[in-house]
């Protein structure tokens, strides 16, 4: 329970983060042409990526609401996720809520998006011309930019995915709007890092005025993240292993 927990806290702060606008890719600097020589030695790829869990989030009651009267609602909402760990009337609600949709997903049957995520992913890299390995490992605690596993298969390199996803209200009338985050790191086979990312999205236009009509249309809403979740792949793609010409490549 407590590793629930504390992965809970760790997500709900990313989700959060993004929603007060305090998340922020790098520049876009074309990594990959700096990488390019290394990215153009891979012939074999192996992907990692986690099982996926949702957050479904609203503050509505945070005790930390005051401060929105001071920095602002998005004050508000970064506050809160700091004091995530130990505003249990927030942090249960959030559990709770994301528990019992997980569970109507788990019901249904609905393919893991972060699984989906990485073969799809892989499909792009393999018409590449490149062999590909997808791998499911526990969700990566590092930093973006420090993003690796300890096994791996010897001379392959490794491209580490970490997502967030999932609904999140800004207060208790708010809307639920749809939150994508997916972090991502190319190391080559020895190790040495490539191209380390994050993209995020949040609100694809699939919104829900409450938890209620949220679960009743969430096969639905799970796949419009899922759609978010293959568009970051196709830009992680890009990002990586679609190399055009040295002539035409950006300078």
């Amino acid at each position: 329970m407590k590793k629930t927990s504390s992965l809970l806290v760790t997500v709900t702060a990313c989700i959060v983060f993004l929603i007060s606008g305090c998340a922020s890719a790098p520049k876009q600097v074309e990594q990959k042409e700096r990488a390019r020589k290394d990215i153009e030695k891979i012939t074999a790829v192996e992907i990692f990526y986690h099982p996926t869990h949702y957050v479904v989030m609203d503050l509505g009651g945070s005790s930390v609401s005051g401060i929105g009267g001071i920095f602002g609602v998005f004050g508000a909402i970064a506050g809160a996720a700091i004091e995530a760990s130990s505003k249990l009337t927030f942090k249960e609600r959030t559990e709770a809520r994301s528990k019992e949709f997980m569970a109507l997903l788990k019901d249904a049957k609905t393919p893991d998006l972060n699984a989906a995520q990485a073969e799809y992913l892989a499909t792009l890299i393999r018409k590449s011309g490149r062999e590909v390995i997808v791998t499911a490992v526990e969700r990566p605690t590092q930093e973006t930019s420090l993003m690796d596993v300890k096994d791996g298969e010897p001379g392959v390199a490794r491209l580490i995915l970490r997502v967030t996803s999932g609904y999140t209200a800004e207060t208790a009338t708010a809307s639920y709007k749809s939150t994508a985050i997916t972090e991502f790191a190319l190391r080559n086979p020895t190790g040495k890092r490539l191209v380390s990312m994050e993209l995020s999205k949040r609100d694809n236009g699939e919104t829900y005025s409450t938890f209620d009509s949220l679960k009743a249309a969430s096969t639905v809403a799970a796949e419009s993240l899922a759609k978010d979740a293959n568009q970051q792949a196709d830009s992680i793609f890009r990002q990586t292993f679609d190399l055009p010409p040295p002539a035409l490549a950006v300078k």
